[in-house]
């Protein structure tokens, strides 16, 4: 017996396992026409003294940072200051010393908030 329907053509999409790789990383030197911007690291400073500025802060800071950002945060403790601090990543480590640091002062890794999805219509 045959079958005389006509066969519709079916597309069917074979599942691949997708590896998560890492990136590659460039190692060319002779390019002048493009470069790699330096990595930064993004540093949340906390527990400062509430009259503690962002140019007392970097002024600190730039001597073995030179390129050091200081940006104030909204203070949701009266007693407090906390500053968003950008610097070089190659610096990280040296940054996170904490015989650096005077007493009491937290230093932790900043996390920028993701932006709220936007609804498309």
């Amino acid at each position: 017996m045959v079958n005389n329907r006509k066969r519709e053509a079916s597309t069917t999409l074979a599942k691949t396992n997708i590896v998560n790789k890492q990136p590659i990383v460039g190692k060319r030197r002779d390019s002048l026409t493009i470069r790699a911007s330096p990595a930064k690291a993004y540093l949340y400073i906390r527990r400062l003294a509430k009259s503690t500025t962002a140019a007392d802060l970097k002024g600190y800071l730039v001597e073995n940072f030179p390129k050091v950002v200081c940006e104030p945060l909204e203070n949701y403790e009266a007693s407090h200051s906390r500053f968003k601090v950008t610097v070089n990543f190659d610096n990280l480590e040296k940054i996170y010393n904490p015989d650096y640091w005077p007493n009491g002062v937290l230093i932790s890794r900043f996390f920028h908030p993701r932006s709220p999805k936007i609804q498309q219509k």
